[in-house]
């Protein structure tokens, strides 16, 4: 049984929103820590509208490397579902009812088949939430890019009829966040922080991202966190995400959880 059909089944008396992970192992699954360069593999969260319910509550997701920014929201709950070819749960998309798609990866293989699928759920409005090394995610489709608004890059490349050179990230580096648009239904609330994490320098941006996060870092790129649309679907990137100490900050876990009901059309 396909696991969101059987998650559905398991849930259908129950008033609030759904949603799995899948997971190739990460630092806080036991399963090795996520490095640039290198192409692993990783985990999405879904989030979903219960069957037979006017859902306004909060997100069941299947529990993935990032289990420490939301445990303990009030209607949030991690479940875990792993993928072995990295990009499976868009092979077949009949009876799809998630709402909003939450990378966490570097997955890169996507066929033709589920790229298609992917791209006709984007098309019915799915939400999109990308956190982190997801930016380096399908490396070798172009319109991910377009979708998520950014892309790590692993090697030069000819973009725009120039050569960019390739991407650069540094581990452990302590970073000042700056809160580019407090009003917005992500970043309401939350305010500048100081966090480690791990910075990216020289990605790929496309130039209608709505910023939301910056920093001024001179191993960082600035924009760090922007919201955008595609299609019919709402997207929301967050660069942060590498290790345990931006996983304890409060005010990450805010920006996720805000940014699942934002491209979930729950707030804005």
């Amino acid at each position: 049984m396909q696991p969101q059909r059987k998650l559905e089944r398991e849930t259908r008396e129950r008033s609030e929103a759904h949603a799995i992970s899948d997971h190739l192992g990460s630092a806080w699954d036991g399963g090795g820590g996520y490095g640039l360069p290198g192409r692993g593999g990783g985990g999405f969260f879904e989030s979903k509208t219960a069957a037979g319910g006017g859902c306004h509550g909060g997100a069941r997701v299947r529990q993935g490397g990032v289990r420490g920014a939301v445990q303990g929201i009030p209607g949030i709950e991690f479940v875990f579902q792993e993928q072995r070819d990295h990009s499976e749960l868009f092979e077949d998309i009949s009876g799809w009812d998630y709402d909003v798609i939450v990378f966490y990866s570097m997955t890169q293989n996507i066929s033709e088949q589920r790229r298609q699928n992917f791209l006709s759920l984007l098309d019915r409005g799915v939400g999109v939430v990308a956190l982190h090394h997801i930016i380096s995610g399908f490396n070798d489709w172009p319109e991910f890019q377009k979708i998520i608004g950014s892309r790590y890059l692993f090697a030069p490349v000819e973009q725009d009829g120039a050569t960019r050179p390739a991407s650069s990230y540094k581990h452990d580096i302590e970073i000042a966040v700056r809160i580019a648009d407090p009003s917005h239904p992500v970043t309401h609330g939350v305010t500048g922080f100081t966090t480690v994490d791990e910075t990216y320098l020289g990605c790929a941006f496309e130039p209608d991202n709505y910023v939301l996060l910056t920093t001024d870092h001179p191993t960082s790129d600035t924009n760090i966190g922007w919201v955008r649309t595609y299609r019919k679907s709402r997207v929301c990137t967050i660069q942060l995400g590498h290790g345990p100490s931006i996983f304890a900050a409060p005010q990450y876990k805010k920006l996720v959880v805000q940014a699942v009901n934002w491209t979930a059309r729950r707030t804005g």
